[in-house]
């Protein structure tokens, strides 16, 4: 939903998170400050934030506010880590998606093509994606050389599009 990188999706608080203004802000990563060292602002679909809106009613409380804690023992909650993740390839695999090489990688990449397709410039995409280079936002948006190409591209890497080929 926004192209966050893994880090900093373990990373957020909910004080980051501003769901009547459908913002989020990237401010930390699991390791300390964002990739590139600047934070950012995302804007929320209202489909996120209706999602985030439940699971703040259901997460688990922490000191730090964490979005997404992790269980270090029964009913202690830390900051996740790379180590942490969900098992991202087998909940694609146990819901008969194909398996992207780098599953959560492929998620920011279709998060960006799919921006661009909807007509975003690369530099906007560049700011949301939190990339130093617009270099770097070339090379996730390279994929989308028209719309046909930038749709398979996108469905190649999406766990709905893997569902509608199996069908």
């Amino acid at each position: 939903y926004c192209g966050l990188r893994k880090g900093e999706l373990f990373g957020l608080r909910w004080i980051d998170i501003h769901l009547d203004a459908a913002r989020l802000d990237v401010n930390r990563s699991y390791r300390g400050r964002p990739k590139n060292g600047k934070p950012r602002h995302v804007p929320m679909n209202p489909d996120l934030a209706r999602i985030l809106r439940a699971w703040k009613e259901r997460c688990p409380r922490t000191d730090e506010g964490l979005v997404h804690p992790v269980e270090a023992a029964p009913g202690r909650w830390r900051m996740g880590s790379k180590e942490d993740l969900l098992d991202l390839p087998k909940l694609l695999r146990d819901a008969g998606c194909v398996v992207p090489r780098k599953p959560w990688h492929a998620l920011r990449h279709t998060f960006a093509a799919n921006a661009v397709m909807a007509g975003a410039s690369l530099y906007a995409v560049q700011k949301l994606l939190g990339h130093a280079s617009i270099a770097m936002t070339q090379r996730y948006a390279h994929l989308v050389g028209s719309h046909e190409h930038g749709t398979l591209v996108s469905q190649e890497h999406s766990p709905l599009g893997s569902l509608r080929r199996m069908s």
